[in-house]
């Protein structure tokens, strides 16, 4: 069964995304995640105490890579998004 998590993104990241720059996610893997879960960022401001600026997009995650293959860190994930 597929999950939702909110993820706060710096803005940069955020318009990177939305503008179909950037098509995956790199985070600590600390939450589980698989295939299939969904992803809601929220822009954040870096420089402003992480406050949201009330852009949000919807992703889906379509591929997985987890620590330490193919050159990811340990501890984390890099996930494709669409």
């Amino acid at each position: 069964m597929s999950k939702t998590y909110e993820l706060k993104t710096w803005k940069p990241f955020f318009e990177a995304v939305i503008n179909k720059d950037k098509t995956f996610e790199m985070r600590k893997d600390d939450r589980g995640f698989e295939v299939g879960d969904n992803l809601r960022l929220i822009e954040v401001e870096a420089d402003k105490d992480l406050q949201p600026t009330g852009r949000v997009a919807k992703y889906r995650v379509t591929y997985i890579l987890r620590g330490e293959q193919w050159g990811v860190m340990p501890e984390y994930t890099i996930s494709a998004i669409k």
